[in-house]
């Protein structure tokens, strides 16, 4: 039989008494995790599965708290996450048949001085190409150039505000002053794009 000497100079005289020993120091659910209430001590296997007719409910808990979402209430229907899906069309407030498109990229920025965006979705930068002109670049790909871009100004003077040119990867906004027909800045423009 062979001795094993350990960390601490405790001599044992077989592997099978060191591993029953440091076994014994461990606390199931307090320094060491189970599974459903089940210890990992001891001998066996531990069974984690659920048959086909119970699915359970999840339960994920952590920091004191504990969030239980009821497997009853968890449907085909509800998971259902299709742009035109009724669940989803009343989540966003939307009614009928027709179908629902989403804005790919949406910018308020201030284009008057040194060009800030305020608040942004999928627009990395903008670029400021002289006065009243303005390319909007965005931080993940359009599809295609094929999409419709709807821009606004605060100029009261600004009848005029569109874009020109359009990449995948970025479109130009211009502001135009309807007094003169040429371009102006303007401390607010909006540019949306739907695709």
């Amino acid at each position: 039989m062979a001795t094993a000497l350990t960390n601490t100079g405790v001599l044992f005289p077989d592997a099978t008494t060191q591993t029953t020993v440091a076994q014994a120091t461990l606390v199931s659910g307090t320094n060491i995790k189970t599974i459903n209430s089940t210890s990992l001590l001891g001998s066996g296997n531990i069974v984690v599965g659920l048959s086909d007719g119970d699915k359970g409910d999840i339960t994920v808990s952590g920091s004191g708290a504990t969030f239980t979402i009821d497997n009853a209430v968890v449907t085909d229907a509800k998971l259902n996450l299709s742009a035109n899906a009724s669940n989803v069309k009343t989540a966003l407030n939307a009614t009928g048949s027709a179908p629902i498109y989403a804005c790919r990229a949406w910018v308020n920025f201030n284009g008057a001085g040194t060009v800030a965006i305020r608040a942004s979705g999928n627009v990395s930068s903008i670029t400021d190409n002289g006065t009243g002109n303005y390319t909007v670049n965005f931080a993940t790909a359009m599809p295609d150039a094929n999409y419709v871009a709807v821009a606004s100004s605060a100029t009261f003077t600004a009848d005029g505000i569109g874009s020109n040119t359009r990449s995948t990867t970025a479109c130009t906004v211009l502001n135009v002053d309807s007094r003169t027909y040429g371009f102006q800045d303007s401390s607010s423009i909006y540019f949306a794009v739907f695709r």
